[in-house]
């Protein structure tokens, strides 16, 4: 019998969609809770099992996803950034991912990535130029669309001996290695720390609600602007009407869902991938909490820290070719000490079955009514702002003269 996994477990990496040669799996969209889920059309299906075979959740087993043939025994972690001020002032935090990119792009190579469709949703692509590679800068707090045929290219890629870098989420790039059954030399992955794959639905329900607040359709979206720093990046919506929203992240109604977790996939509050191992050659995020432990690395621009977990990963990042990014070796317990998602799955709000009962009968506006709860004072993106620059001022004067 031919079953895929539940909804309940179910990541939405669309492995077992990739795999389906006779396309009998769709993509749909609960309207429950705008996540997207494969179905079987079982009057397509012939019943030979490739999906299952290719579904990760199916598969997982405590040591199958956690190293590659060339994996390290331990990862090791560096504090990063592009040593092009400008270039990474528009990244999300150090701007490692351009130049990993530029990398593979000049050696003739592809590189897949998160982008904005044209009613920004998001959606997996894949670009030969550092001007399609421009489309997956900045980080992207939906779970993006992985369509029919995404991981197919990447192997007919890797097959003709084209170079490839392919960045996800960890369960994505799970869902690759499972569709490819094997690793290739020719083949870099990039995963990016994850605090949960968010609603589609909601992010659609959200942008609506903003279109009617100004009158005006949306022209760009950016959920990590810096013009309040790296510290406290802005979610930035820009409208054809000229009009700007601008709002420190936890300020944000949206912003309320995501951090406080009732827009995560089931799956997540109990995900399979957080652990200091990962499959993937890199692992990519924000080095929060340098400041603390670092100060002499932090100037409020974007500092990545970069995990390296397999060989051939250190030795691109130890060869002259990605002599554009500084390093500094860091002890490996750091990065759990302040970036605990890489370990911990976020907390299931109490509410959260609730909140999907009222989101499929309830506009946006009356979700935020009901559940959003953030004081006026933070509504100010200047005051929030100047208490954040105490707020960390007065941890720097803690671990400097009670720390020590």
């Amino acid at each position: 019998m031919i079953k895929l996994a539940s909804k309940d477990e179910c990541t939405g990496c669309m492995s077992c969609v990739n795999s389906c040669s006779i396309g009998a799996i769709r993509i749909s969209r609960d309207d429950s809770n705008g996540f997207d889920y494969p179905e079987i059309e079982k009057d397509k299906c012939i019943l030979c099992g490739k999906c299952m075979k290719s579904c990760p959740v199916l598969l997982y087993s405590p040591n199958y996803n956690v190293k590659k043939a060339d994996s390290l025994d331990i990862g090791e972690l560096y504090a990063a950034v592009n040593i092009n001020t400008n270039a990474r002032l528009t990244a999300s935090s150090g701007g490692i991912f351009e130049i990993l990119s530029n990398y593979i792009i000049s050696n003739g190579g592809v590189v897949f990535g998160a982008e904005f469709d044209e009613t920004f949703g998001v959606k997996h692509n894949y670009a030969e130029s550092m001007d399609g590679v421009v489309r997956f800068k900045t980080s992207k707090y939906i779970q993006s669309y992985i369509s029919k045929d995404i991981y197919k290219k990447c192997y007919d890629f890797c097959e003709n001996d084209r170079m490839v870098l392919f960045t996800g989420t960890s369960c994505q790039i799970n869902g690759l290695y499972t569709y490819l059954k094997k690793d290739y030399s020719n083949l870099y992955t990039l995963d990016l720390i994850c605090s949960g794959n968010t609603s589609p639905g909601l992010w659609k329900k959200y942008l609506e609600y903003r279109e009617n607040k100004q009158n005006s359709k949306i022209c760009s979206v950016n959920f990590r602007d810096k013009t309040f720093g790296w510290d406290r990046f802005s979610l930035k919506i820009s409208f054809l009407s000229g009009k700007k929203y601008i709002r420190i992240l936890p300020n944000d109604e949206w912003a309320f869902f995501f951090l406080k977790h009732y827009a995560q996939r089931e799956c997540c509050y109990s995900c399979k991938y957080k652990d200091i191992h990962h499959k993937s050659d890199f692992t990519l995020g924000d080095f929060w909490g340098v400041q603390l432990s670092y100060p002499e690395l932090y100037d409020d621009k974007g500092l990545s820290f970069v995990l390296i977990n397999s060989l051939k990963a250190k030795q691109l990042l130890d060869s002259d070719e990605l002599n554009s990014i500084w390093t500094k070796k860091i002890p490996i317990d750091m990065l759990e000490k302040h970036n605990t998602t890489i370990v911990k799955s976020p907390m299931k709000p109490k509410d959260r079955d609730r909140f999907y009962e009222d989101f499929s009968r309830m506009s946006f506006g009356e979700l935020s009514k009901k559940y959003v709860k953030i004081p006026l004072w933070r509504k100010n993106n200047n005051l929030f702002d100047s208490y954040w620059r105490l707020r960390i001022s007065l941890s720097r004067c803690y671990h400097k003269f009670f720390k020590r």
